[in-house]
C-alpha cells in the first residue's frame, strides 16, 4: 500500500478552492493531497473501520473519467486523508459557468459524465455528492473528484440520489444557470420553484414529466438516467430560455 506520512512532506503548495467548508489541498509533483477537515475526521471516527476498507479496495481502480486515491495520507500514526493524481490544466464546473462555452461542448460534457456516472454505478460505486464541484474539465475531457468519500452500494435509492444530483448538474450546465444553488431547502418551497421553473422552459414534455418524478414524486422504481434525453434538447430553444433567465 502506498501510504504517505504528512509530516515527511516538504515543499507543499497550497491550492485554494471556491467550496466552503473544505478540505485542506496540496499540490507536489503533480499529485494532490487531501487532509481532512476536523469535521470530516470526526464523522469518520464512527466508521473508521468501514471507511478504511471502502479506500483501500479503491486504491488504484481504473475507471475512465474517476479520479482515484494513489494511497492514504498519515500524520503521526493517524489517518487524516489520501492522495491522487492532480489534473493541473482541469477546473470544476463552477468555473465553467463563468466562462462562453458553447453548447455543442457542453452538452458533449454532460454526456461524459452521464457515462463516467454509469460506470461508477456498473462497479457498485455511489458517489453521494455529485455536484458543480466535484466534477472537473479541461473542456475536452471530465473526471469525477472526492470518491474516496464514496461508498459502495447495492440500492436503488442510492443509486436514483446520484442520478438526481447529475440531473441538477445537466440543467445548470446546459442552461449556464447555477440551478443547484437557487433550488430552495424547504419541501414546499423547492416543488414551487421547480414547477416554476419547467413551466417557463421550453423542454421536450416527456423530459418534463421525468424531471418532475426526479425532484417531486420519487415513485419510479426503475433507474433511468438523463442519456435518453439528450437528443431532445433543443439549442435554439435553450438560448430563448437563457435569456430568460438572466433577466431573474
Amino acid at each position: 500500500m502506498n501510504n504517505v506520512s504528512f509530516d515527511k512532506l516538504e515543499n507543499l503548495k497550497k491550492l485554494e478552492v471556491n467550496i466552503e467548508p473544505s478540505n485542506q489541498i496540496y499540490i507536489k509533483d503533480n499529485k494532490l493531497y487531501k487532509l481532512y477537515n476536523e469535521s470530516y475526521l470526526n464523522r469518520l471516527e464512527k466508521n473508521k473501520k468501514m471507511r478504511l476498507k471502502f479506500i483501500d479496495n479503491i486504491i488504484n481502480l481504473n475507471i475512465d473519467g474517476c479520479v482515484f486515491p494513489l494511497g492514504k495520507i498519515y500524520n503521526k500514526d493517524k489517518f487524516v486523508g489520501v492522495y491522487m493524481n492532480y489534473y493541473e490544466n482541469y477546473f470544476n464546473l463552477y468555473d465553467l459557468l463563468q466562462m462562453n462555452v458553447d453548447y455543442n461542448t457542453r452538452l458533449n460534457l454532460l454526456k461524459k459524465i452521464n457515462e463516467t456516472i454509469k460506470k461508477l454505478h456498473k462497479n457498485n460505486i455511489v458517489h453521494e455528492d455529485i455536484h458543480l464541484g466535484n466534477i472537473i474539465t479541461n473542456l475536452n475531457s471530465i473526471k469525477i473528484i472526492d470518491l474516496d468519500e464514496s461508498n459502495f452500494t447495492y440500492e436503488k435509492y442510492c443509486l436514483k440520489s446520484d442520478i438526481k444530483n447529475m440531473i441538477t448538474v445537466i440543467i445548470s450546465i446546459i442552461y449556464n444557470f447555477d440551478f443547484e444553488d437557487n433550488i430552495p431547502l424547504e419541501k414546499n418551497k423547492q416543488i414551487k420553484y421547480i414547477l416554476r421553473f419547467l413551466d417557463e422552459m421550453n423542454i421536450d414534455y416527456n423530459f418534463k414529466e421525468y424531471l418532475k418524478n426526479i425532484y417531486i414524486y420519487n415513485c419510479d422504481t426503475n433507474i433511468i438516467y438523463p442519456d435518453y434525453f439528450f437528443n431532445t434538447f433543443d439549442q435554439e430553444k435553450i438560448e430563448y430560455d437563457n435569456k430568460k433567465l438572466s433577466k431573474r
